[in-house]
């Protein structure tokens, strides 16, 4: 009986790391920026680093009905907080904000579960030079 038992418990933990390891490849995948199917045909992975400045910068174009966004990340990669409005100009002190890299809050995902935006983003630095902002967007095709 003790050799089924240690039998079902090595069967269950292979499971589980086939499930961790199919999980991880398709995360890499996504973070590769290649081709993805989803549920409704092709998602297009995109990658940009835009530099903000202290005046509102364009970091997304409003997107068009037959292209819908699917997934949008967002990743401050500066010294420096950022802030972000969806279908307007960016104000410092205003809309979404992003703390400096390595701090809580640096960081933003919109997918199916927050609903993602459509509409233009725009992003401004609260300092004085040019700071850095990591964008992944999934296009639905």
């Amino acid at each position: 009986m003790k050799g089924v038992g240690r039998a079902h418990f090595i069967t269950r933990t292979q499971n589980k790391m086939k499930r961790l390891f199919t999980s991880s490849l398709i995360g890499l995948v996504v973070l590769l920026g290649a081709p993805t199917f989803g549920l409704g045909g092709i998602i297009v992975i995109t990658h940009a680093n835009p530099d903000i400045g202290v005046a509102s910068t364009s970091v997304l174009a409003a997107i068009s009905s037959a292209k819908a966004r699917v997934h949008i990340y967002l990743e401050n990669d500066s010294d420096t907080t950022l802030y972000c409005k969806f279908g307007a100009a960016a104000v410092v002190n205003q809309g979404i904000r992003l703390a400096a890299a390595g701090t809580e809050g640096n960081r933003l995902i919109y997918d199916s579960h927050t609903g993602v935006p459509q509409t233009a983003l725009n992003c401004i630095s609260s300092g004085g030079a040019t700071k850095r902002l990591l964008v992944v967007t999934g296009t639905q095709q």
